[in-house]
């Protein structure tokens, strides 16, 4: 799964590593890893995946392993078959919180006492299918992802194609590290150069599909601490190259840290109220 939390641009600060280094691929791939250790610890991602999962079947209340940010459809296999012949009205269901400060992700899918099915398919293995985006996103939104301010300049962008042209050069808006999305179409940013930009197209459950030129271009966002955490990681990774034990990073003008080798224990610390716990 491609994905990054941060960018090589961020990564690239004189508050982190600096600019020690111009190798953007080298620099991604601590990101990303950084992001999926940040996944591990927190028993969830924060990037959006779409299309299919599958649950075993419930009484009435369905506590996803996943975090849930829009519902396409449910369908239900009521017999076992393997056969999902029963497709939920969404009068049928209810999606938790349904009000509160905090509306996303989704955590609980409940059948209210009026619903036209007895139950979400209960004890029947992968009984319930649903269709839908998951992940916890930014936690503000069910599109969690803001206006580029740019446009694609192909004209057009085809399938098969692996570069982005875009108008404004690179690091002013663009970075290796972004997920973007143009249409439906989800794209992971790998290297900028001006104004090209090489993605990897179709990730996160999307498919490839041409953009004509002038389409606008969406940036994924995630939570300010998940982001600054995944570039702690990076930095770690990169200083304990040096020194496996302790590293100073940082600098007189942003501050310095201490990074040591409990620094997936400080990021369990400092992500707390981000890590996903079985509710009772």
């Amino acid at each position: 799964m491609y994905k990054s939390y941060a960018t090589w641009a961020m990564l690239s600060d004189p508050g982190y590593i600096g600019t020690v280094s111009t190798n953007q691929s080298a620099l991604l791939r601590m990101l990303e890893t950084a992001s999926e250790t940040i996944d591990r610890i927190c028993h969830r991602h924060f990037n959006t995946w779409e299309g299919i999962q599958y649950f075993d079947g419930v009484a009435r209340v369905l506590v996803p392993d996943e975090d849930i940010l829009s519902i396409t459809e449910i369908d239900l296999d009521q017999d076992g078959s393997q056969t999902y012949s029963k497709t939920l009205a969404t009068s049928d269901y209810l999606v938790y919180p349904l009000s509160g400060p905090q509306l996303f992700p989704k955590y609980m899918i409940k059948l209210p006492i009026n619903t036209s099915v007895g139950s979400l398919a209960s004890s029947i293995p992968a009984g319930i299918k649903i269709t839908g985006v998951f992940g916890y996103g930014n936690g503000l939104s069910a599109t969690p992802y803001s206006d580029s301010g740019d446009s694609v300049q192909d004209n057009p962008m085809t399938i098969s194609q692996s570069t982005l042209t875009v108008t404004n050069p690179g690091g002013n808006t663009f970075s290796p590290g972004q997920t973007l999305r143009i249409g439906s179409e989800q794209m992971y940013v790998t290297a900028v150069l001006g104004t090209t930009v090489n993605v990897v197209r179709g990730v996160n459950g999307t498919t490839a599909t041409p953009h004509i030129k002038t389409t606008e271009i969406y940036i994924y966002q995630y939570p300010s601490p998940v982001v600054d955490e995944t570039l702690l990681l990076a930095t770690a990774i990169w200083k304990q190259r040096e020194n496996p034990a302790a590293y100073m990073s940082g600098s007189t003008a942003t501050g310095t840290y201490t990074i040591t080798k409990d620094a997936e224990k400080l990021t369990a610390d400092r992500l707390w109220s981000y890590i996903k716990r079985k509710l009772s």
